[in-house]
């Protein structure tokens, strides 16, 4: 495989796998001093490791640390800011806290992310997707279980072949 494209894969595959200290944060809140309210999830036990669906994640706490940290922590370049509603998908959670000594922002993307930020928001956004279209699939079907199940089989083939 040619570098280039090697260095291509790299960045929109697993660069490494979920463990126990794996967690989702999602940036909530940034208020005007600078702090930014997360809502972190750690990993739930026994999920395969390219799945990072909504349901291989445990209950959300919130937590707050400044925004700045947070951007030197996932590796943003220093004209990209946090913004609410980023994904995160960390390596190791217990890493990210108020003590964090930023590392050069590339080496710090590559040892704390799971996934490139965007590629994170993109599967959050099409969890949140796919999860409103079995919930409106469940309210057309009028509370016929028979129905129901048709209609969110059918929503999950499609996004199945749409992520694939």
């Amino acid at each position: 495989m040619p570098k280039d494209e090697k260095k291509q894969t790299n960045n929109n595959s697993l660069t490494h796998k979920p463990g126990e200290k794996s967690e989702r944060v999602v940036v909530d809140e940034i208020f005007e001093d600078g702090l930014a309210r997360l809502l972190r999830a750690k990993r739930a036990a026994k999920h395969p490791d390219n799945d990072l669906g909504i349901h291989t994640w445990d209950e959300e706490r919130e937590d707050f640390i400044e925004a700045w940290k947070m951007e030197a922590f996932v590796g943003f370049p220093t004209q990209r800011s946090l913004e609410e509603g980023d994904v995160f998908f960390i390596v190791d959670g217990s890493k990210l806290n108020r003590e964090y000594k930023p590392k050069p922002r590339t080496v710090a993307r590559s040892i704390h992310l799971l996934r490139p930020p965007d590629e994170s928001t993109e599967i959050a956004r099409t969890e949140i997707k796919r999860q409103f279209s079995r919930l409106s699939a469940a309210q057309i079907s009028a509370g016929k279980k028979r129905d129901t199940n048709t209609l969110i089989r059918r929503v999950d083939k499609k996004f199945e072949t749409d992520t694939q």
